[in-house]
């Protein structure tokens, strides 16, 4: 009797953790619907493309509004990259930025694109004040 017991216990607390844990997300699994982290090697072309004209979109518009000096910048590295699967791909851009006089800063983008309707669109860009170096 002890042991019926004992064991409907046991069989009770592992299933009580079995549905109180069952549904967390896993650090390797990707949340649907969120961004997924690509890697980058410069490699994927289209991807390439769509960098630059994002950043030089994002470039003009930052410089429009003040946020960045006029001059010549352009991306120099790229810190990360990731992706959200919506109507068309939205990829999250980090890049550092750089002008004719060693100036750089953090620029983050979100780029829309469409590659079947050939649309595109910089959804929303930042500059990282703080980061700023001269070199």
């Amino acid at each position: 009797m002890k042991a019926s017991i004992f064991l409907l216990a046991l069989l009770l607390t592992v299933f009580s953790f079995a549905v109180a844990h069952g549904d967390e997300p896993h650090d390797d699994e990707p949340i649907v619907g969120g961004y997924t982290p690509l890697d980058w090697n410069g490699e994927d072309q289209e991807l390439t493309d769509l960098l630059k004209w994002g950043v030089q979109e994002a470039i003009w518009e930052a410089i429009e509004s003040g946020e960045l000096e006029d001059g010549e910048w352009h991306w120099t590295e790229v810190n990360s990259v990731s992706s959200q699967v919506v109507a068309g791909p939205n990829y999250d851009f980090d890049v550092d930025i750089t002008n004719g006089e060693g100036q750089t800063v953090d620029l983050d983008l979100v780029i829309w694109n469409q590659p079947w309707t050939e649309t595109k669109e910089v959804l929303s860009w930042d500059v990282d004040d703080d980061e700023t170096d001269s070199q």
